[in-house]
């Protein structure tokens, strides 16, 4: 089993270390196997959007209107955040791929041998959730969390005993690394989501059993809802003999407060988690509470629920402190932006921990910061991503013919002059469209009409399905309606909009009207 360093040697060796030495220090990964670093199965047509991408670009900057949001990773930069949603759209800055989990997991400097638990995708409800991103996305980066535990513990606490530590709204477990790696003694940690619980449990046990690590080894894991946990069921988890909770640490849904969530502030019931969170904590009155969130926490419902936070805390006896952290000034190779609020005991402010990294520049002092690490520095010693199994393979294949779908329709619904165009343009001609297609024929013109001008670009429409042919490498007819027409019953086969076979007749008469001299 790993011991935990020292004070001294955490705090010299852990903060010096390399992302790569890091992940691998904290819990190494059991031999050769890397879990959760497999590819995700991507269409033909995915992959070539894909290519399309330069570093540092998104998708829509090479094809305005397209509806997937790709974004390829620079290896000389930082990566941009890291979401619950990114494994829709971060694309690897060499590879023609998105990231795997266990990539994405280097970003936000999760140890190797820390697995996540659950599916990759999976349906709840209507809405698709991709569990185990979502757990790496939502976690607070365990580098980031090591810093500022460490800077609590020597300004706040002045020691290094072990301090009880209750962990809310745990998710994967980003922050209760950070806090342990520091010499914290996470008691118990609350988690509702049966995956994250699940992650945290798998871990715990292959920690007891494996002899690799000892985190979260006198933690007690209670998957239950918020709303019904008490203080009392908190300290007798805990087992503590009658000692006080020291510290409680954890970060509500951000949804309700982030700028690309709801925005409802309390008003969504996810913002009630936030009453919640204060609740338990002026139970079990800690001596000091550390709060994360999104930024945008500052500013929702004008301020009000930052407010209600820093009073509720401030009643309970405790110095409050509130600071923006961005997680690349302390080593993480990410840009990540979050709001913390420390209340504690201390006579004096403590402020935020020291930074020790910074964008270098020209005017930058030599020697004073390390300079931003890179997402070249992320994926360091990382072997090769493994190839998708058959199950993620198949499923993948049915994601990406809905997402395909998805993206048109979304096109098409705000394109309302695209529409216009269309309609006008197949007057002459509605009498001649077999009834028998799958779909509105103003709706198949207006796709062939988005495909023309978006590659057109003040150039001939000779000049715009030439472009299309080399990007697609494709024998394209020497007629320019032609080409149209093979581009058309192309894309639209593939997305399941049409039966080619049954429709071609119609869909030659239809683009009569776009015939390009």
């Amino acid at each position: 089993m790993i011991e935990r360093a020292s004070k001294t040697e955490t705090s010299n060796t852990l903060a010096a270390a390399s992302v790569a030495t890091w992940c691998n220090k904290l819990i190494p990964s059991e031999g050769d196997l890397l879990s959760n670093h497999e590819r995700t199965f991507h269409a033909p047509a995915t992959v070539e959007a894909i290519k399309l991408v330069p570093a540092g670009c998104k998708l829509s900057q090479v094809m305005p209107g397209y509806g997937s949001n790709y974004r390829r990773l620079v290896a000389e930069k930082p990566s941009w955040t890291v979401t619950a949603t990114c494994y829709t759209d971060l694309i690897h800055p060499v590879e023609d791929r998105i990231l795997t989990a266990r990539e994405m997991a280097r970003l936000q400097t999760f140890p190797d041998g820390w697995r996540f638990f659950g599916p990759r995708r999976g349906g709840v409800g209507k809405r698709l959730v991709a569990h185990i991103f979502a757990q790496i996305g939502n976690a607070v980066p365990p580098m980031l969390a090591f810093r500022l535990a460490d800077h609590i513990k020597a300004q706040v606490f002045s020691t290094d005993a072990p301090l009880s530590t209750v962990s809310l709204f745990t998710g994967a477990g980003g922050m209760d690394l950070g806090f342990e790696a520091a010499g914290f003694d996470v008691r118990v940690c609350i988690e509702k989501d049966n995956f994250a619980a699940g992650t945290l449990r798998v871990n715990q046990q292959e920690g007891k059993h494996g002899q690799r690590h000892d985190y979260l080894r006198n933690a007690a894991i209670l998957s239950e809802d918020i709303f019904e946990i008490r203080a009392k069921d908190i300290l007798r988890a805990a087992r503590l003999s009658g000692r006080r909770i020291d510290v409680v640490i954890g970060g509500p849904p951000c949804q309700p407060f982030s700028h690309a969530g709801t925005r409802e502030g309390r008003s969504d019931h996810r913002g009630l988690l936030l009453d919640e969170f204060l609740r338990i904590v002026c139970d079990l009155k800690p001596n000091c509470v550390v709060f994360e969130n999104v930024p945008g926490l500052r500013s929702a419902d004008d301020g009000a629920a930052l407010k209600y936070l820093s009073h509720g805390l401030s009643d309970l006896g405790l110095a409050v402190e509130m600071f923006f952290l961005n997680a690349a000034d302390y080593g993480v190779p990410q840009i990540r932006k979050r709001l913390f609020v420390v209340a504690h005991k201390s006579s004096r402010n403590i402020g935020p921990p020291r930074a020790t990294h910074m964008a270098i520049s020209s005017t930058s002092v030599p020697g004073l910061f390390k300079p931003y690490r890179t997402v070249a520095d992320a994926f360091a010693e990382l072997p090769p991503a493994t190839e998708p199994g058959r199950v993620a393979e198949a499923i993948s294949k049915t994601i990406e013919e809905r997402k395909r779908k998805q993206d048109f329709s979304k096109f098409l619904k705000r394109s309302t002059t695209l529409h216009a165009e269309a309609e006008e343009a197949l007057q002459p001609y509605r009498r001649h469209l077999s009834r028998s297609s799958k779909m509105p024929a103003t709706d198949y013109a207006a796709i062939l009409l988005f495909m023309l001008t978006n590659w057109r670009q003040d150039i001939s429409s000779r000049e715009a399905l030439q472009r299309f042919s080399q990007e697609f490498d494709l024998d394209l007819p020497e007629k320019a309606f032609e080409a149209i027409h093979f581009i058309g019953t192309r894309e639209l086969a593939q997305s399941g909009y049409i039966d080619p076979a049954a429709t071609a007749s119609s869909r030659l008469r239809l683009l009569k009207p776009f015939k390009a001299s």
